[in-house]
Formats: structure tokens, C-alpha cells, sequence
């Protein structure tokens, strides 16, 4: 069916929770490409991102131009760096964080024979995994056993496990 020019089509994009953030009217171009975008958001639920954004893009050429096409794609490009870098900044945040328990942590005998670097270097290769209950660092490989046995926010007395293991034998 063509498009009355006196037809007006309004688009609505709404929010996940159906709260309309944006309302425009449709050009008879941009109405004619929607079945076509039924064929894009069909592509997404199938698990083809990359054959739906070429899809997209070129109904976007289609209706409003290359520069529209490059403009997109460019505030594509900003948005990805900056998620990646929140992403490095949150990741540099938690090792800076572990270093720092690490370095608070007291009765290490790494420590006390000035080797505490070795626990960041185990840390930052993924061989160590810090443990939420003592914040101490821990072999990935013995992780399971700390949690189970070793770790001392098991014990009441945190500072001294030792003498909760004694009370319990008496």
C-alpha cells in the first residue's frame, strides 16, 4: 500500500520499561524501510549481530545518507572506548584494591622475608585469587581447601584461630 503524502506515521522509541523516551513523525522513506527492520531485529533474536548492523546501516544510507552512516558508526566507536576504558579504570580499581589489603596484611611470611611481590605477581597472572571472607591472597589451585579449612573468618576469634581450635578440644 503507498503512503497518502497527508498520512502522518509516528514513531515511538520507548525505554526496556516501555517509558517513551522519543516521539517523531516517520518520512514516506523512512515508512517504507520497516519491513526491513522487522528482517533486522529478526536477525538479533537469531544470534547475528554483525549481518543485523550491516542490514541496519544500509537502511540508514537508504533513508538518510552516508554521513548519517559514518556519523553512527563514530559514536559507535566513543561509546565502545569509553566502556572499555571504565572497564580498564574498574579493573586497575580492584588490583589497586587487592594490592593494597595485601600490603595491610600482617603475619605474611612472604612479608617477613621481603618477598610480598610475589603475591602481587601471582595475583596479576591469575595464579592467586583473593578471598572474600580474610582478603587474603590465595593459590587459585587451593582456593576450595582455604575456604573449607584454612581461611581464618571460619574461626570466631579472626586473630587467633588457633585458640578456637583449642577451646574446641577441651
Amino acid at each position: 500500500k503507498k503512503m497518502d503524502e497527508t498520512e502522518k506515521v509516528t514513531l515511538e522509541i520507548r525505554s526496556s520499561k516501555g517509558e517513551v523516551l522519543q516521539e517523531r513523525f516517520l518520512t514516506p522513506q523512512e515508512v517504507s524501510v520497516m519491513p526491513e527492520l522487522a528482517n533486522v531485529r529478526k536477525l538479533l533474536e537469531e544470534g547475528s549481530p554483525t549481518m543485523a548492523l550491516e542490514k541496519l546501516m544500509a537502511l540508514v544510507e537508504k533513508t538518510q545518507g552516508a554521513a548519517a552512516v559514518n556519523s553512527i558508526m563514530e559514536q559507535g566507536r566513543q561509546q565502545y572506548r569509553t566502556l572499555k576504558e571504565a572497564d580498564e579504570a574498574e579493573e586497575l580499581r580492584r588490583l589497586q584494591e587487592a594490592e593494597e589489603e595485601a600490603n595491610a596484611a600482617t603475619n605474611s611470611i612472604l612479608e617477613e622475608n621481603g618477598r610480598e611481590h610475589l603475591v602481587h605477581k601471582a595475583y596479576k597472572s591469575g595464579q592467586a585469587a583473593q578471598c572474600k571472607l580474610c582478603k587474603g591472597m590465595v593459590s587459585v589451585q587451593r582456593l576450595k581447601q582455604h575456604y573449607e579449612h584454612w581461611c581464618p573468618a571460619l574461626y570466631k576469634d579472626v586473630e587467633n584461630p588457633d585458640d578456637e581450635k583449642d577451646e574446641e578440644k577441651k
